[in-house]
């Protein structure tokens, strides 16, 4: 009937739209890898990155945030996604390197079982095919059995494909199981419409006709189960093997190489590092960071791998080159990599002249260790809790311009002043033997104090750096120079304070206001300006109001704030050395007092008279240090 020939015509076009539906998605989905090569270089990033860093060290296990990943003891927001994606690669790829795992067997079998069924769908539509061929229904009709069964035919061939990628970029081997299922649903969706949607006289009429008997021979089914093996076969070369060996360079992103050990920068940038407690650093792992080979000494202080100091120091301890094997002691005692990190005075072979640029990348690892991991003041935790005043006791206690000098620490004096700096005008990178990038030619160098000096004055790490590597070049021993930012936790030491350098000068600077025209004076506000305009807004607009009106001189004063003290270490809201260098007269200062002249008189027992004047008119007592 009319009724009966628009339903069919509904329901084959339902079953092609819905299939197409699914070879759409299929094919997206074919296309959607769990592993890239992207997510390789994620997890490295992240091994350098984070999985270290000793503000994810758990101290109650005493373990690395990596560890805790590859023992699948850490679920939190860090680490969460590495965690998951760890356990997929485990289970597929296995831990040991092997051509077949058991999570590349199941997707060579779930890849034959849907290729067989996809060779059934194909064979059962060439069947109907040859069957619609042989049957006497007229053009029209045999014109319209031809078309969908050739359309069948195409969405078998297609779907093929695409579900074939869709089951090996499957990682999860239970999903591998539910998408195989999956697929096969897909093909018989067809069947399943018109089991649900034909009505009963239809499936009747269709279950009534006789279509000519054709039984496949051998020869007829050679062909499909040939090509069915050749097409598994080329996938497992195309797609199925690569996906191995990239699960397996993920795998060893996240858990090759050393896991146990932890590192930290201080506040001048300095980075070392510790194992962790339990670490059996007497052997090696047999798979390396970062792409499973095994650990070896290749790798120079001079070679240019794009990463910066910090990021080469890690990289180096991740490839297990901080282990006893290559930084242990040899028989005489001396550590093995010991040697070769140095350049030796011929006269006196017992002493180091500084660090070799071409010594083994071993040396940076060796260098760079603590003794422990928390605990103790050479301790990674304690590294990381360095404040800068700290950090200029650690590294340069002497004020001495450091970074001109050769000596045991000149490696990582250099490298915290070279990751200070952008590296884009050397092209991005540069080794640890030169790991400063001189903009202005491009090149990289190991750095002194003339290629920082610039920065002397800058409120950024590449300033303190300077001022805490090469305090005389920058001004910190000078009591009138224009540097600004003298303080202590500004990079200049105390200890600045102390040097003869600096007791001379102090000796000679007489107890005078300078007149408001002194060239070190204005070089001092100068700088002063500058440096202001780098603070957050609201500092920035008072400081560098303050810097114009003091360009009257000194006698302004006591008149320009009332709850500061600009004469004072730390009375002012901005870091900034006090002006009782410059102005001794009007800040009062006596022999003795920090920041000021020797040349002071002493101290009486009674206020000076300029201060007990301030007092008295209720001027908040702005006369600064000199009240006593």
């Amino acid at each position: 009937s009319l009724g009966d020939a628009a339903t069919t015509v509904g329901l084959l076009v339902l079953m092609v739209a819905t299939q197409l539906i699914f070879l759409y998605v299929a094919a997206q989905l074919g296309h959607d890898k769990a592993i890239t090569a992207e997510t390789v270089s994620e997890f490295r990033k992240f091994r350098v990155e984070i999985a270290h860093d000793v503000q994810y060290y758990d101290a109650a296990r005493g373990v690395s945030l990596a560890r805790k990943v590859c023992s699948e003891m850490a679920y939190n927001e860090v680490a969460a996604s590495q965690v998951d994606q760890f356990a997929v690669l485990k289970t597929y790829a296995g831990m040991q390197d092997r051509l077949w795992p058991q999570g590349v067997l199941l997707c060579i079998i779930a890849l034959l079982v849907w290729t067989f069924t996809i060779v059934g769908s194909v064979l059962k539509a060439g069947m109907t095919l040859y069957s619609v061929l042989r049957m006497d229904c007229g053009p029209a009709r045999t014109a319209w059995g031809v078309i969908l069964q050739l359309v069948r035919l195409c969405i078998c061939c297609v779907l093929a494909w695409y579900g074939g990628l869709y089951l090996v970029h499957t990682p999860g081997i239970g999903d591998l199981i539910l998408n195989a299922v999956a697929l096969e649903i897909v093909l018989q969706i067809d069947e399943l419409i018109f089991a649900a949607l034909g009505s009963w006289r239809l499936k009747r009429l269709v279950g009534a006709t006789a279509l000519p008997a054709c039984v496949p021979s051998y020869a007829v089914l050679a062909p499909p189960i040939i090509g069915a093996f050749a097409f598994v076969a080329a996938l497992l070369v195309a797609h199925v093997q690569p996906q191995r060996e990239l699960f397996v360079k993920a795998r060893d992103a996240l858990c090759a190489g050393e896991l146990d050990f932890i590192y930290a920068s201080d506040a001048a940038g300095i980075v070392a590092w510790a194992h962790t407690p339990g670490a059996r650093v007497d052997r090696l792992e047999e798979r390396n960071f970062p792409d499973g080979g095994g650990a070896h000494t290749d790798l120079a202080m001079d070679a240019n791998m794009d990463w910066s100091f910090r990021e080469f120091t890690v990289q180096t301890v991740l490839r297990q080159l901080g282990r006893d094997h290559f930084i242990g002691v040899d028989a005489a005692g001396n550590a093995t990599c010991y040697h070769d990190c140095y350049l030796w005075d011929e006269n006196y072979p017992e002493n180091p002249l500084g660090s070799n640029p071409a010594a083994p990348a071993c040396c940076l690892a060796t260098k760079t260790k603590l003794p422990v991991a928390a605990g103790g003041s050479w301790s990674v935790a304690q590294q990381q809790q360095r404040s800068v005043a700290d950090a200029v006791i650690t590294w340069n206690p002497g004020c001495e311009d450091t970074l001109d000098m050769q000596f045991e620490l000149d490696l990582q004096i250099r490298g915290a002043v070279g990751d200070a700096v952008s590296r884009d005008a050397c092209g991005g990178s540069c080794p640890p033997s030169e790991p400063f990038c001189d903009a202005a030619s491009g090149l990289c160098i190991a750095p002194g104090c003339a290629d920082v000096a610039r920065y002397c004055h800058d409120n950024d790490d590449i300033g303190l750096r300077a001022r805490l590597f090469c305090p005389r070049t920058c001004g910190c021993d000078d009591p009138r120079s224009s540097l600004v930012l003298a303080n202590p936790d500004q990079g200049c030491g105390r200890n600045c304070m102390r040097t003869g350098s600096y007791m001379e000068r102090l000796q000679n600077v007489t107890c005078e206001d300078v007149p408001y025209n002194d060239t070190a004076y204005n070089a001092f506000l100068d700088n002063w300006e500058s440096v202001g305009w780098t603070w957050p807004q609201d500092f920035a607009a008072t400081a560098v109001k303050l810097s114009v009106e003091l360009r009257w001189g000194c006698w302004v004063l006591p008149w320009l704030l009332g709850a500061a003290n600009l004469c004072v270490e730390g009375g002012a809201y901005w870091p900034i050395r006090p002006l009782s260098y410059f102005c001794p007269a009007t800040c009062g200062c006596r022999a003795g007092d920090p920041h000021c002249p020797l040349t002071c008189p002493a101290r009486d027992s009674l206020p000076n008279a300029d201060c007990a004047e301030d007092l008295s008119i209720g001027n908040g007592g702005v006369c600064p240090v000199g009240a006593w």
